[in-house]
């Protein structure tokens, strides 16, 4: 029903470097959700009030040291590969990548509102030091990640639903995720070299 192909590693970078047609809408969807996302999740955040659980919880993360944050953010980042992975194999992928893009998005927005909400031109300066590289990385390797899922779940779901015989290439799949993987664990290296360079200025 379906006809899964393996190549050598030249075409497997070759095929992780380009960028087809059929991967452009894919890639426009999950890029504004995200911007919606991040919009939305400011929105909420400054409407939550200053007393809110919200507030309380960022403000603890604040306080919290280094290391203790870095163990959270791996297990963050290790649930999401888990989901996006599982997605990637599911008919159903994209509404659940969709929807993995949405939770990100909004979470990516609240520490940055709130170091500016509470803290101004320091909080801005905190964000852009210690946060806005390692956040940064950590968001594009998160959309690129889904996009690589939803990919593999439409083809999943063209060749099942509908016999399309889609080529599927598990092996450039498996290399796009190892990459993206990477690519959001390197992240919080990133935001621990930040914080261990930049934390004395704040």
């Amino acid at each position: 029903m379906k006809k899964v192909m393996f190549y050598s590693k030249h075409r497997l970078l070759h095929h992780f470097g380009s960028t087809g047609q059929k991967d452009t809408g894919i890639t426009v969807l999950f890029f504004t959700v995200f911007l919606c996302s991040v919009l939305i999740g400011s929105a909420l955040f400054f409407g939550s009030g200053e007393s809110s659980v919200l507030q309380k919880m960022l403000f603890a993360l604040y306080e919290n040291n280094c290391e203790q944050n870095v163990l959270l953010m791996f297990c963050a980042i290790g649930i999401e590969i888990f989901l996006c992975v599982t997605a990637g194999l599911s008919c159903a992928g994209i509404s659940i990548l969709t929807f993995i893009t949405i939770i990100c998005g909004i979470a990516s927005s609240f520490f940055p509102s709130f170091l500016l909400l509470n803290y101004g031109a320091k909080g801005f300066g905190y964000f852009s030091l210690l946060l806005l590289p390692g956040l940064s990385l950590f968001c594009v390797s998160s959309l690129m990640m889904c996009q690589v899922n939803a990919q593999l779940s439409k083809s999943l779901c063209s060749n099942i639903l509908f016999d399309r015989k889609e080529e599927i290439d598990l092996r450039i799949f498996i290399f796009r995720n190892g990459i993206c993987a990477g690519g959001m664990m390197l992240s919080v290296l990133l935001l621990y070299i930040c914080d261990k360079l930049f934390r004395g200025l704040f």
